[in-house]
């Protein structure tokens, strides 16, 4: 992950000053569905959390490769 960073960011150093990536980073490996399913739906919130936006639908950003988020998120059980 060091090198990652490392490699990537300095580009974005020289095109964009000021950008850097964070210190350090964090890991987590998803042990089954149920995990899965509630690490969907808390980076799915996260823009309301921010006060970006008040319903998650509206974010543009939000997107999924390969998953169907309006099924994902309308059958999980808040």
């Amino acid at each position: 992950m060091q090198a990652f960073k490392h490699a990537s960011g300095q580009p974005l150093h020289r095109s964009k000053a000021g950008y850097r990536w964070q210190t350090g980073f964090h890991d987590r490996i998803i042990r089954g569905p149920e995990e899965w399913l509630r690490h969907v739906i808390y980076m799915f919130c996260n823009p309301v959390r921010k006060s970006l936006i008040q319903d998650p639908w509206e974010y543009p950003f939000t997107s999924s490769i390969g998953y169907d988020l309006t099924e994902i998120i309308q059958d999980a059980s808040w």
